[in-house]
């Protein structure tokens, strides 16, 4: 409503991105609707909490199907498109948990995927003109309800994300790929990139 009534457009897609032909099918509903593919905010997600030894397989497939293989499809759908149009941004959601969290075993393992998926599509994509970043938000959503860890309270609205995922989509940020960031609504921090010591 209120992209509306500031003059914006948006078209819903109630399909789920766990096939690939449907989350191909996304983009380029987005290429039919608006002529092109500018960004994608790669953000679909399940979370649930389980010891190792308590662990449901069937709920392992779930998230990771969603988690991992869900963004890995829209992601690779996008990164088509904008190679073909020579430029394009991704921003995928990922998780401080990927730095691992106990009792959050298989969620923390798919967010340390999509950081390692983001790293690695940030090489590949730089040269088409592409930039990918992961972003690690503290915000209150129906999984933080769920979450008895959880730092972000009630007040703590995803809109305070907002204005960084468009910042990372728009040409302010046109030198900056490849990064992990964490934001805390007030605090913004880069994570180091991984290294061997020599």
């Amino acid at each position: 409503v209120r992209m509306a009534e500031t003059g914006g457009r948006a078209v819903a897609n109630g399909d789920s991105v766990v096939e690939a032909g449907r989350a191909a099918a996304l983009m380029e509903q987005c290429v039919a609707e608006f002529g092109r593919l500018d960004g994608l905010v790669n953000n679909a997600g399940l979370r649930y909490d389980a010891m190792p030894w308590e662990d449901d397989p069937a709920r392992i497939q779930a998230l990771i199907e969603v988690n991992v293989t869900g963004m890995l499809f829209c992601g690779t759908a996008a990164a088509r498109i904008m190679r073909e149009q020579g430029s394009g941004v991704i921003v995928n959601a990922a998780s401080f948990s990927f730095l691992g969290q106990s009792g959050a075993g298989t969620y923390a393992a798919s967010k340390g995927a999509v950081v390692s998926m983001s790293i690695s599509w940030a090489v590949d994509l730089a040269k088409f003109g592409i930039r990918v970043n992961a972003v690690c938000p503290l915000a209150w959503t129906r999984m933080s309800e769920d979450d008895y860890r959880t730092r972000s309270k009630p007040e703590d609205s995803p809109d305070r994300v907002a204005p960084l995922i468009t910042y990372l989509l728009g040409d302010r940020s046109e030198k900056i790929t490849g990064q992990v960031i964490r934001f805390t609504g007030d605090v913004l921090h880069i994570v180091r990139q991984p290294a061997r010591l020599e």
